[in-house]
């Protein structure tokens, strides 16, 4: 368990997480990069995302399994740039209670309509 942690810089690199990760009330000041990484579940909530936010070429979820966890962002805030360029999420996105202050790249994204909800499609759609 990595609770009231303080670093300057965190990397993981290699790992593999075979059960639920979750980030909760966390502040990332700096980069925060998941290129190409795969979860099955995610769930994020009461997070600040200060700077870049990169989820580009993330898988979540299970392919033809969405009778999982969709991947949730609660009351979560993208300060800048957020990327989820090329990112499959096969168990669904809620986006819903998210604050952006900037558009979300979710350029050639797939996205499972099973366990979307209306109010993050509208999201992606207006920004697109």
């Amino acid at each position: 368990m990595l609770n009231d942690l303080s670093a300057n810089k965190y990397s993981i690199i290699g790992s593999e997480f075979k059960d639920k990760l979750e980030l909760s009330n966390c502040n990332f000041e700096k980069l925060f990069d998941a290129y190409e990484s795969k979860f099955h579940l995610f769930r994020v909530s009461r997070c600040i995302f200060d700077d870049f936010t990169g989820f580009e070429k993330y898988e979540f979820g299970i392919k033809g399994d969405e009778t999982k966890d969709k991947i949730e962002f609660e009351y979560v805030m993208f300060i800048n740039f957020t990327n989820f360029r090329k990112a499959k999420l096969h168990n669904g996105l809620d986006f819903e209670h998210t604050n952006l202050k900037e558009p979300v790249n979710f350029l050639n994204a797939y996205v499972d309509p099973k366990n979307t909800n209306r109010e993050t499609y509208r999201i992606i759609k207006h920004i697109r």
